[in-house]
């Protein structure tokens, strides 16, 4: 089933000739748990210029189906046509999926004379799939992936994995067809490894798997994985990377009746250089670790390191740019200090 959103343009300026640009977020795919918002560009056609662009709210008809927005261009100015570039946009809500595969929503601008721009949207229900990366995710190889995901195994059936700009997408089919009613009869948790077509560039990408289970119907899940250099830090329960993968830090740990361990790293929401471990339970920081770019000051990054506890530990930081490294070692017992470090670290460009 194809089912259509229509955005239709009245024009301030009969004849104006320009291209709109739809996109929507999320982009591509969506689930009926995540509100789409719907994104117009491109250039005025009055005298008042972007100010004067609005998408009108979203309407509907008698059965909730969705009819159309309106992109309008409201100008009282007269003058020569002011042509400044413009970005409107407006919630559509929740769109519901459907039971086809795939259930795709046409967004489509059009104008006056007809269809000038458009964008599809597959909107399914949310999948159970998890994915991790088998291996480094470095620019030297093909990126290799492992997805676990709930339904009937699909390793006998074809599967795609696409790499675009930003996004990978993992297609497989997972669905029963063993002729009973309720397809969770067969249903038992898979893994499937897979690997993207090209040796895998850096960059930030987000993980769509897209599936069908169920009688047909589309499920949509997402992971997050960063590509790095070669011998860039790799993120793990074990290892706090810092600055972008510039620095990795790795923790061990002694307590006072001889018993050892790692520390586990915990990630700040945003990568400010800084981070922490854990050592006995998740819920109690031992070690705050912060690299910071001196670099304008004497030419050195930074490394400060403050302990609440006073078993002993050794923390490694390596430089993964220039090779250098340092571990700074407290014995157990003793107060922990607060560590500071101008010195170690030259890698400045």
């Amino acid at each position: 089933m194809r089912m259509t959103l229509l955005v239709l343009l009245a024009l301030a300026a009969p004849g104006f000739a320009r291209e709109l640009i739809v996109t929507s977020q999320p982009a591509d795919f969506a689930t009926w748990a995540e509100p789409v918002r719907l994104i117009v560009r491109g250039i005025s056609a009055t005298a008042c210029g972007a100010a004067a662009v609005s998408l009108e709210p979203l309407t509907s008809g008698p059965t909730g189906a969705l009819t159309h927005t309106q992109l309008r261009e409201r100008c009282d100015v007269s003058g020569p046509v002011l042509a400044e570039p413009f970005t409107v946009s407006v919630e559509l809500g929740r769109l519901f999926p459907s039971l086809d595969f795939p259930g795709v929503y046409q967004l489509t601008v059009r104008d006056e004379d007809g269809s000038i721009a458009s964008r599809s949207l597959l909107v399914g229900f949310v999948g159970t799939a998890v994915v991790e990366v088998v291996g480094p995710a470095t620019s030297d190889r093909p990126l290799t992936l492992r997805v676990r995901d709930f339904g009937c195994d699909p390793h006998d059936r074809p599967r795609t994995v696409s790499l675009d700009e930003g996004a990978i997408t993992v297609r497989y089919d997972k669905d029963c067809y063993y002729g009973a009613p309720n397809p969770l009869i067969f249903a038992r948790v898979f893994d499937l490894e897979l690997q993207t077509p090209a040796p895998f560039p850096v960059g930030s990408y987000e993980v769509r798997m897209v599936s069908r289970f169920g009688g047909g119907r589309t499920e949509v899940a997402r992971g997050r994985i960063d590509g790095v250099v070669p011998g860039a830090c790799q993120p793990s329960d074990t290892t706090l990377c810092l600055h972008g993968g510039r620095f990795a830090v790795n923790v061990g740990w002694r307590d006072f009746t001889g018993n050892s361990g790692v520390g586990h790293a915990w990630e700040t929401p945003a990568d400010d250089g800084s981070g922490l471990f854990w050592f006995f339970s998740p819920d109690n920081a031992e070690l705050t670790i912060k690299a910071l770019d001196g670099c304008d000051l004497n030419q050195r990054w930074w490394v400060f390191l403050a302990s609440g506890s006073n078993v002993g530990y050794e923390v490694n930081v390596r430089d993964t740019l220039s090779g250098q490294q340092r571990t700074y070692v407290h014995e157990a017992g003793d107060l922990p200090p607060l560590l500071t470090d101008l010195e170690t670290f030259t890698g400045c460009s």
